[in-house]
C-alpha cells in the first residue's frame, strides 16, 4: 500500500490511480536495475522517495477513466546536478522498452551532442550488462538495444539525426534539454510520438540560460505548473531556487536538491567556498546547483535584470507623445533596427512614469530562414508576433522600411533622429529629403560613453521599459568596449550575436542628450570690471 503523502494529486472525476501499474514499474527497476557508478556500483538502484512521489507515481499511476490510458504523455524534471537522473533516465528508459507492453516500441534518447545522447545509453548497457535477467532479453549492439520478443528498440540520437521520415516513437528521452540549440529536434521527435496510444517524452534536466529555445519551454512548463496555461497531458516537476533566496544557505541547497546527502553537501560547500573566491563563477553555481535560469554570464547588463524592463506597451497610447529616433543599419542581408525613445512625461524617470522603447526591425525573409534554422533564438515565433518584419528576397530593400519610419512620424512627435553613418546612408538620404531631421553620431568612446552610461542606470533602476522581446535577447549579447579612461562603447564584433536594437537606441539617446543641453555659459554682467596686474 503506497502512502498517503505519497499519492499523486490529481481530478478523480476524470481520472484514477492504477497502484498495481506504478508499483510495477518501481518493482522493474528496483528488482533488474543496478547503479552504475561509484561506490554503489554494481548494487540494486533503489529508488528514493523523491523519484516515486514525483515522477514514478503520476506519470505510470494516473491514468483515464474514459480508456484506461495514462493521462501524461510529457514529464518536464528540472532538477540541479548531482541527483542522479541519468540512472533514473537509463533505468526507466528499459521499462519502456522491455516492460511496457507495447509492441514495435521505438524509443530515442535525444541530446544536444552524440556524445550526451551516449551517456544514458552507455547507463543502459552496462545495468543490462549487470543484470542477467536484462541481457538474456535484450541484444546490444553498438549503438542500439533491441528487444526481441516486443520487436522493440532503443536508439541514441543528437540534433544530427536525420527526422524527415517522420518516427513513430512510443518514448523520448530528452537528455539535458538546456543545450538544445533550437526547436528543430524537439518538434521533430515529440510530433513522431502522435500516433501511439500511451507515449511518454521525458525531460530531465539542469537549468539553462535565458533568451534560448529551451528557456522559453522552461516558461511555458512554469505555466503548465501554476495551471496559467491548461495542459493535462504534461507532468511538471520543477527544482529550483527563488531569485532572492541566499544561495549560501544549507536549507536552501536541501530545498532545492531531493538527493540530498552528506556528499552533495560537501560538493555544495566547496563550490560556494569557490563562488566567495571568484564571484565570476556565481552565475553557473546557481544555474547547476540553484536550479535557476541565468543569462550570458558576460554579458553587459544582467539577463535577470533587463527582464525586469520587459512589459505590454500598447503603442496606441503613446499617439501624439514626443519621441526621439535612433537608426541601426547593416549589411544588405542582414537586420536593421529603428528605435524610438519617449521621455518620461514627469521631469524625472520612475518606474510608474519610466521612458519607453519601442524597437521595429526588419530582416530580408531568406536571411530569416537561415536564422530560424541555424540559431538559438526564437526568430519564427518573432516573426509570427511581428517583432521581426521581413521584406522579400535575400538581400535588404531599404523602400520598406524608409515608408514605415515615415509612417511613425506622422503618430508621434519625433523631434530628431540618431544614426550611424556606417553603411546608412542609403536610407538615410531618402529620409532627409522628405523633411526629416536626422543627425549622425558615430560609434566610438567619445560619442557612446555617456550614452552607454545614462542607458545603464536606466535599466539597472527599472526606469525604461519595451516590450520587443528580441531586445531582451540582444541586450544579453551586448559586449562593451572600453578606453583608458573608462568611455564605453557596444562593440559588435566582440558581442554574441545581434546588438542591433541597443545600438539603435544608444543613436536615439545621442540625439535626445544633444538637444536637451540647453545650458549655455552664464553672461557677463553688465557692471563686472576686469582688472589686470602683475606678480614681481
Amino acid at each position: 500500500m503506497i502512502k498517503k503523502k505519497m499519492l499523486p494529486k490529481y481530478d478523480k472525476r476524470k481520472y484514477y490511480f492504477d497502484e498495481v501499474a506504478a508499483e510495477r514499474v518501481v518493482k522493474f527497476v528496483e528488482g533488474y536495475c543496478s547503479h552504475v557508478q561509484g561506490k554503489l556500483a554494481g548494487e540494486p538502484l533503489i529508488l528514493s522517495e523523491w523519484q516515486k512521489r514525483d515522477i514514478i507515481y503520476p506519470v505510470f499511476g494516473v491514468k483515464k477513466k474514459s480508456n484506461g490510458y495514462r493521462k501524461h504523455q510529457v514529464c518536464w524534471v528540472e532538477i540541479p546536478k548531482k541527483n542522479g537522473k541519468s540512472t533514473i533516465l537509463a533505468a526507466l528508459t528499459l521499462y519502456m522498452l522491455c516492460a511496457d507492453g507495447e509492441l514495435g516500441a521505438e524509443i530515442f534518447g535525444a541530446a544536444a551532442s552524440e556524445d550526451q545522447a551516449k551517456i544514458i545509453f552507455g547507463f543502459a548497457k552496462q545495468m543490462i550488462k549487470q543484470s542477467k535477467f536484462l541481457e538474456s532479453r535484450l541484444k546490444v549492439m553498438s549503438n542500439s538495444i533491441e528487444h526481441i520478443k516486443s520487436n522493440s528498440i532503443y536508439k541514441a540520437v543528437s540534433s544530427t539525426v536525420n527526422t524527415k521520415h517522420g518516427p513513430n516513437l512510443h518514448s523520448v528521452l530528452f537528455d539535458e534539454m538546456h543545450a538544445q540549440v533550437n526547436d528543430k529536434l524537439w518538434h521533430a521527435l515529440y510530433k513522431g510520438t502522435s500516433s501511439r496510444t500511451q507515449p511518454i517524452t521525458w525531460v530531465i534536466t539542469n537549468s539553462g540560460y535565458i533568451n534560448t529555445f529551451p528557456h522559453r519551454m522552461h516558461e511555458r512548463a512554469v505555466k503548465i505548473q501554476k495551471g496559467i496555461f491548461d495542459e493535462p497531458s504534461w507532468h511538471v516537476v520543477i527544482y529550483g531556487a527563488d531569485e532572492k533566496a541566499d544561495i549560501h544557505d544549507p536549507k536552501v541547497w536541501e530545498k532545492v536538491n531531493p538527493g540530498y546527502n552528506e556528499s552533495l553537501k560537501r560538493s555544495m560547500e566547496a563550490d560556494a567556498r569557490e563562488i566567495r573566491q571568484m564571484p565570476g563563477s556565481e552565475p553557473e553555481y546557481r544555474r547547476l546547483r540553484m536550479g535557476q535560469w541565468v543569462g550570458n554570464v558576460n554579458a553587459w547588463i544582467s539577463a535577470n535584470i533587463v527582464k525586469k524592463c520587459q512589459v505590454n506597451i500598447k503603442p496606441e497610447k503613446l499617439a501624439g507623445r514626443v519621441a526621439y529616433g535612433g537608426l541601426d543599419t547593416a549589411y544588405v542581408n542582414d537586420l536593421c533596427s529603428y528605435s524610438l525613445l519617449f521621455p518620461p512625461i514627469g521631469e524625472n524617470p520612475t518606474k510608474k512614469d519610466p521612458y519607453i522603447w519601442m524597437c521595429y526591425q526588419w530582416l530580408p525573409e531568406q536571411k530569416l530562414q537561415q536564422r530560424m534554422m541555424n540559431d538559438n533564438t526564437n526568430f519564427r515565433l518573432w516573426h509570427k508576433q511581428g517583432h521581426i518584419k521581413t521584406v522579400p528576397g535575400d538581400a535588404m530593400e531599404y523602400g520598406t522600411m524608409h515608408e514605415f519610419i515615415l509612417g511613425l512620424h506622422t503618430q508621434y512627435q519625433i523631434l530628431g533622429n540618431g544614426y550611424d553613418p556606417w553603411k546608412a546612408w542609403g536610407v538615410v538620404s531618402t529620409l532627409i529629403q522628405e523633411g526629416i531631421n536626422m543627425q549622425k553620431y558615430r560609434q566610438g568612446p567619445t560619442t557612446m560613453g555617456r550614452v552607454i552610461d545614462f542607458l545603464e542606470v536606466l535599466v539597472m533602476k527599472g526606469h525604461i521599459q519595451f516590450s520587443n522581446p528580441t531586445l531582451s535577447w540582444q541586450m544579453d549579447n551586448v559586449r562593451t568596449y572600453s578606453d583608458r579612461n573608462g568611455n564605453r562603447w557596444m562593440d559588435k564584433a566582440k558581442s554574441k550575436d545581434k546588438i542591433d536594437g541597443p545600438v539603435s537606441v544608444c543613436n536615439a539617446i545621442c540625439e535626445y542628450l544633444t538637444q536637451q543641453e540647453t545650458e549655455q555659459p552664464p553672461e557677463m554682467p553688465e557692471d563686472y570690471k576686469m582688472e589686470f596686474f602683475t606678480i614681481n
